[in-house]
């Protein structure tokens, strides 16, 4: 709902109608589609963005990819347990 909200309330800053443009419906039936790769993208991003700054890797030009691990923070954790616990509230998983 918080979503959907916060784009009718961006169209309308442009002056632009949300039902006309993108209605209730067609957002919810895309957000279906796609909502089962936010886990997966969650898992990914959340580890980028919450890694402590002495666990991060140190990126250059030829880091290859098998050398960009990361150590799973206390903060990754419990943010991607929240998010699990959010796809299973929604019936995703």
């Amino acid at each position: 709902e918080c979503y959907y909200a916060e784009l009718r309330a961006a169209l309308r800053r442009f002056s632009l109608d949300p039902d006309e443009i993108y209605p209730r419906e067609d957002f919810d039936y895309e957000l279906q589609k796609v909502l089962p790769l936010g886990l997966a993208t969650g898992m990914y991003c959340l580890q980028l963005t919450t890694v402590e700054e002495q666990d991060a890797p140190p990126v250059c030009k030829d880091i290859a990819i098998t050398d960009f691990t990361i150590n799973p923070s206390t903060l990754f954790k419990k943010r991607l347990n929240e998010i699990v616990d959010d796809f299973i509230a929604m019936g995703v998983i």
